[in-house]
């Protein structure tokens, strides 16, 4: 049965406020008339006025607040606002109710059908909170991270300042032996892990050069691994999952005004603007600074199939069904929502809803795993600058190790090996020679 709230024969000032409530409150209502108010918000009201009378409510809300009611044998009468969820209401900047919320503070409502975060009001009582939600943020997804900051995010900060500080000092041990030039060629040798020319001569500095080699060792195969994720499709970085990094990030915060006690953050607060419900969404279309605050379930179908992303769960949220300070029916409609709560029948309800968004999600993934995802030339273009940038060092390094006469060491040392050789053949013919003179005949 649907009237016009103003229609409505209640009256608050009536001084027979009180009548025909003389039945077992504990077994049925007999058709008492019960007052609700609702406002489509999915996934938990969804409102479809074609279906017949109580199936045009659907979702856990609606559902839970009309199995309760009917099995009471009341008489339901749902006034529905046609309006955004931004008129679910609060305390208006009068401090009086405003939205859904003020029928249900001034006695012309009876009980919410939306369930509301629990929060200390006065005028309006909560029923035994049986529901959680969370507040999160919608916005602009970031660009794709460029290459080159895959490549730097590689390895850690850490493991980074730490090589640079062990490749200064290995330079600084060359120094001492080959000079300033030759020395920043040694230790390219050992980055690129291929044999050195000098070796030095104390056995404390030779251990750490071999421990130098096997840590470049461990280091480029732990770098060429990751050079993969290089092909694969682009990654975005996401800096409003937390708090913190909202805060961090600089971005301004669009939403109704209750949120803002909820986020509970003074930096985040001072930033925080309060818009209409589509506006909220329109800023953050239009600038890549602006979230949109609000529940998470759902801002999760108010950017479905749209390019904007979602936070994950900022705070978690407690929320109940809220009736009229006075409601008469107030201590049973609560001792039955806490026993439904205990037998988990609400859980139930709740997972239902959740189950249809997860199976949303797995049939877009499927579809999209269905589709090709075709690799752009300039994704690939990037493997070729790495290897011409390759080409490059080693064509320097070359013309380097010419110019400095790095090769020089290798021939003294062949001169060297084949000197050595010779004196070891004539040292053994004088030895033979003078063996036959004083006749020994004993072989060498």
């Amino acid at each position: 049965m649907y009237q016009d709230l103003n229609s409505h024969h209640y009256n608050f000032l009536d001084s027979d406020i009180c009548i025909n409530l003389d039945f077992d409150k504990t077994t049925t209502l007999d058709g008492y008339e019960i007052r609700l108010n609702a406002i489509e918000m999915e996934p938990f009201v969804k409102v479809n006025l074609s279906l017949p009378k109580l199936q045009r409510f659907r979702g856990d809300n609606s559902e839970i607040i009309q199995i309760l009611l009917v099995k009471l044998q009341a008489h339901l009468i749902v006034y529905y606002d046609n309006a955004t969820t931004y008129s679910l209401g609060g305390i208006g900047p009068n401090g009086t109710f405003e939205g859904l919320m003020a029928p249900v503070s001034d006695g012309r409502i009876d009980v919410a059908m939306n369930t509301r975060a629990l929060l200390a009001l006065w005028k309006v009582r909560y029923i035994y909170p049986h529901t959680r939600s969370g507040l999160c943020v919608i916005a602009q997804p970031k660009k794709a991270l460029s290459e080159f900051i895959k490549i730097i995010t590689f390895l850690s900060p850490e493991v980074m300042v730490g090589v640079i500080a062990i490749c200064l000092f290995t330079y600084v041990i060359f120094t001492q032996i080959v000079g300033y030039i030759k020395a920043g060629l040694e230790v390219i040798r050992l980055m690129i892990c291929v044999g050195i020319l000098y070796s030095p001569k104390l056995d404390s500095t030779r251990i750490f050069i071999c421990m130098v080699l096997i840590l470049f060792l461990n280091i480029n195969a732990l770098f060429q691994s990751h050079l993969s994720s290089l092909l694969t499709k682009p990654v975005f970085y996401r800096d409003i999952d937390t708090i913190k990094s909202l805060r961090e990030a600089g971005y301004t915060l669009y939403g109704p005004g209750i949120f803002n006690e909820t986020i509970s953050d003074p930096v985040l607060q001072s930033r925080y603007k309060v818009v209409s419900y589509k506006d909220c969404k329109e800023h953050v279309e239009n600038s890549s600074t602006a979230v949109c605050v609000g529940d998470c379930y759902h801002l999760y179908y108010r950017i479905k199939g749209q390019d904007l992303i979602r936070s994950r769960m900022l705070r978690e949220v407690i929320q109940s069904y809220v009736t009229r300070e006075d409601w008469p029916l107030y201590q049973r409609v609560n001792d039955i929502i806490q026993q439904m709560m205990q037998a988990g029948l609400i859980t139930k309800s709740r997972d239902e809803v959740l189950s249809e968004i997860k199976r949303e999600r797995n049939r877009r993934i499927a579809l999209r795993k269905k589709t090709y995802n075709v690799m752009l030339l300039r994704q690939l273009a990037f493997s070729f600058y790495i290897l011409g940038f390759g080409y490059a060092c080693a064509i320097i390094i070359f013309a380097l190790e010419m110019t400095v006469g790095g090769s020089d060491p290798v021939c003294q040392n062949w001169k060297a090996i084949g000197q050595r050789e010779k004196e070891k053949r004539e040292k053994l013919e004088r030895t033979v020679n003078s063996r036959r003179y004083l006749g020994i005949k004993k072989p060498i």
